[in-house]
């Protein structure tokens, strides 16, 4: 019985908001200034309805959004929400609002307050109507991409910059609006807040749990950012929640597909995604930036001003106005196989041409009676099939390379999909053939048989691979690699051939390049790249000595300066850490910079975070302050080392409440002390009782010394807590004749 009431009591209540609905629609308004005729309902959610509304004497359009408070806390939201608007009033790229008003309980028919918010109307609906099915089609251009993205920065930017940043917490896919000129409009401010949080050791779980509870009732699952996810990682919770999600519309934008489409809580807190190798090498220049803003470490990703920098630099270098219309239309066209109706030349299609207006149609559903709700049009394109691969299609290799700021790529599109089945179809009868081939030739045939076939199973895999050559180019002279593999089956899943990158740097810059290896592992020939390599072992995660730094610097400074088309190439194993310490160091030496800080920012630019560490930055800045300053050169005396100070206490224990600490003290890669006998002598320092470590010792600091503190426990013999790398003594003879 208690069912059959529930089910009566939802009919009437169903009844009610349908008869509510359906008195406004056709009804006439005044809100502020403007008097409104409501002609149909656009979009409805659990916010309210959002309709079509006419002013009357002007025959404008607008927005107008519904929305119900049935209590102060609902109240006060709204309120933010206008004010919000109100602020960000003005913005190319965002919603613009033009009135907002109120009806109190006295004259509502039920209970609560009703609010109306008039805002302009986006006709060209909601942008991921025209973006291509997931994983079906082909992505959009990247010119069309780099306009959408730079535009929803533009807008995002505009937040940041107020005073406090307002945060939006819910940028996705489904808040970019276009205007009738297909430009992006941010809308959706029903989330957006000033309030930044720190969490910190002093949070207790309650707090955390009541923060946690906000930030799900504001944010979408799949655009979260990790520190959203995981309070007790300590991570700050501010703008940078909104970088996260622009990586995620970038990855959405280039892939066609979200990152986290599941919302997997331990995908997003390890950033666990992967970027598919199918998509085309033109939209390799988002690759890095994607890598940058879904860095899990808030503090790493790049503010918005950075994002603009680089997206600024890629749209002058593609020779586009990002800030014009969006040419949607003619990339919805091309996927509707509707090429044969384009002009011939090359215009993008105009709003009047048939095929738009059929699309248009489709999308937008201008409804002439009035009071009336509108019906789904049936105009809607369909979307084609996907394209069929061609087995026999032949692989088309091409070059681009374009330096400072392009990549150099070498692409070997290649039908990879039809290949394997077609190659996994002929296997079998080889093998057939090649069995009878053996019987009747006798054991003579033995051998070459099976090289005939080991020679088509690597050939087969050879050519199902796509492979590139990340030859970056950070300044027009400076280019960073990764290790090129010369020969083995190591050729067939790293990316870079060492055949391939000789042949690529021959064929551009003949006789005019230099490589400088950084890895641990030198060639195994003497004649690749014509012997103009120095080879210099730096350790990952250490900073290297300044006397091999600064011999490096100079060597590279010499052959710039031999001739104008010199350039030098640097690889670590990588690409990343080790050739950013030699590359951001050059610049500083060569006095582009004058300090670390702007060179590291061009590096991650092109390539992203390339990770340095404290010591590796304080060493760059040891060549910036040499190469600027010929007056400072490190002094050549030994320092005596008399205790070390740590403040706060580390926790790195399992109760996250102290640490069980020894030092280790290393001069190059031998140890000369250690301060760790056995387990049992090793006291365990509470932050609780004390507030700072000290640790007595006499020791004589020389060239090279390297400071490592560790954490012991009975689970692990040994975890890394940091390291301290002084400076060295002996660069005072190579720095004189040169910098004096």
């Amino acid at each position: 019985m208690a069912d059959y009431l529930k089910s009566a009591f939802s009919y009437f209540a169903t009844s009610n908001i349908t008869k509510n609905e359906n008195e406004f629609l056709g009804s006439s308004i005044s809100v502020g200034e403007l008097h409104l005729k409501v002609k149909r309902v656009i979009a409805e959610g659990g916010y309210g309805i959002v309709y079509e509304a006419q002013d009357i004497n002007e025959s404008t359009s607008y927005a107008l959004k519904r929305m119900l408070a049935h209590d102060k806390a609902s109240s006060d939201l709204i309120l933010h929400e206008v004010r919000l608007l109100k602020q960000l009033n003005g913005h190319p790229n965002i919603l613009k609002f033009f009135s907002a008003a109120s009806v109190g309980k006295a004259k509502m028919k039920v209970v609560g307050t009703e609010f109306l918010l008039v805002t302009e109307l986006c006709k060209g609906g909601q942008l991921d109507k025209y973006l291509p099915i997931p994983k079906c089609e082909n992505p959009l251009s990247t010119n069309v991409i780099l306009q959408i993205f730079h535009q929803c920065c533009r807008a995002v930017q505009h937040m940041h910059s107020q005073c406090p940043p307002i945060i939006h917490r819910d940028l996705k896919i489904e808040n970019l609006l276009l205007t009738d000129n297909f430009i992006i409009k941010l809308c959706d401010f029903g989330s957006a807040t000033t309030i930044t949080y720190n969490p910190d050791q002093s949070w207790t779980a309650l707090k955390r749990g009541s923060v946690q509870e906000e930030l799900e009732r504001f944010t979408t699952p799949m655009y979260r950012a990790p520190e959203m996810l995981d309070l007790y990682q300590n991570y700050p919770i501010g703008t940078a929640s909104d970088i996260w999600a622009l990586g995620c519309i970038l990855f959405y934008l280039t892939c066609t597909y979200h990152p986290f489409e599941d919302s997997s809580k331990l995908a997003i807190l390890n950033a666990n995604y992967s970027i598919p190798t199918s998509i085309s090498s033109e939209n390799a220049p988002f690759y890095s930036l994607i890598r940058q803003l879904l860095l899990i470490n808030p503090s790493q990703r790049p503010n918005i001003n950075e994002i603009l920098g680089e997206l600024s630099e890629l749209a002058s270098m593609r020779e586009i106005q990002v800030s014009c219309s969006i040419p949607l239309l003619e990339e919805v066209a091309k996927r509707r196989n509707l090429n044969a109706t384009t002009p011939s030349t090359n215009q993008p299609l105009t709003r009047n041409d048939p095929t738009v207006s059929e699309f248009r149609s489709g999308l937008i559903h201008t409804e002439s009676n009035q009071g009336t709700s509108p019906q789904p049009s049936s105009n809607k394109p369909s979307r084609p099939n996907p394209p069929t691969l061609l087995s026999q299609q032949k692989a088309n290799i091409t070059v681009n390379f374009s330096p400072p700021s392009s990549t150099a790529v070498i692409t070997t599109q290649a039908s990879t999909i039809n290949r394997s089945s077609s190659s996994n179809q002929q296997l079998p009868n080889q093998s057939v053939s090649n069995m009878f081939g053996m019987i009747k030739g006798g054991a003579g045939h033995l051998m070459r048989n099976i090289r005939d076939a080991s020679t088509k199973v690597i050939g087969t895999v050879s050519t199902s691979l796509n492979t590139e050559l990340d030859l970056q180019f950070i300044t027009s002279r400076i280019a960073v690699t990764s290790f090129p593999i010369e020969c083995g089956l190591e050729v067939l899943a790293n990316v870079n051939s060492v055949e391939e990158v000789q042949n690529i740097l021959d064929a551009r810059f003949p006789d005019a390049y230099a490589v400088y290896n950084l890895s641990s592992r030198p060639y195994r020939s003497d004649h690749w790249f014509h012997g103009r390599v120095s080879h210099r072992s730096f350790e990952s995660h250490r900073a290297p000595t300044l006397k091999s730094l600064i011999e490096l610097c100079l060597n590279a400074r010499l052959w710039l300066s031999q001739k104008s088309n010199n350039i030098c190439v640097i690889h670590c194993t990588d690409g990343k850490t080790l050739s950013a310490v030699l590359a951001c160091s050059l610049l500083c030496f060569c006095r582009v910079f004058d300090n670390a800080s702007p060179a590291v920012q061009l590096f991650a630019s092109k390539l992203g975070n390339p990770g340095l560490n404290a010591s590796q930055i304080r060493y760059i800045d040891y060549v910036a302050q040499l190469s600027h300053n010929s007056s400072f050169i490190p002094h050549h005396f030994p320092l005596n080392l008399i205790s070390i100070i740590i403040a706060p206490v580390p926790t790195f224990n399992k109760s996250k409440n102290g640490c069980r600490p020894y030092v280790e003290i290393f001069e190059g890669k031998t140890r000369v002390y250690s301060t760790y006998t056995d387990y049992d002598n090793l006291s365990k320092v509470d932050d609780l009782v004390v507030k700072y470590i000290f640790v007595p010792f006499i020791h004589s600091m020389v060239f090279g010394t390297i400071i490592c503190w560790y954490e012991l426990s009975n689970f692990t013999p040994y975890l890394f807590m940091y390291s301290v790398l002084n400076h060295t003594n002996d660069t005072v003879q190579l720095l004189k004749p040169k910098l004096a």
